[in-house]
């Protein structure tokens, strides 16, 4: 995983979405069309959500096809603070949550992958 995050973080974010509690960043270079899944790296910035007092980090590595309503989460990372530093949490209930705060960015991401 840490091998997403060294490229993640070099590559150019672009903003997909934003929201009181978060805003999610689309790393353009992470992009990847094999044959018909799209992977793609997403970093989420929590800034204020009463359901993950901790964490302020959140990433994705996911992969999907276009129409999907839901991707399919490779890897993930939910930590407390900016780009995996600080306390790493592993708590599948606190992953649950995030997963849960984060899934209203989605169509906002397919759209910018999407055809």
């Amino acid at each position: 995983m840490l091998i997403f995050f060294v490229l993640g973080a070099h590559s150019t974010p672009k903003k997909i979405f934003t929201s009181p509690s978060f805003d999610a960043y689309l790393y353009l270079d992470s992009v990847k069309n094999e044959k018909y899944k799209i992977k793609a790296f997403i970093t989420f910035d929590i800034k204020n959500s009463s359901l993950l007092s901790k964490s302020k980090f959140y990433s994705q590595l996911i992969s999907y096809e276009c129409g999907q309503n839901v991707p399919k989460i490779v890897e993930e990372l939910l930590a407390g603070k900016p780009f995996g530093k600080g306390k790493k949490i592993t708590n599948t209930q606190e992953l649950k949550k995030a997963r849960n705060l984060v899934s209203s960015a989605y169509p906002s991401l397919f759209k910018e992958t999407c055809i």
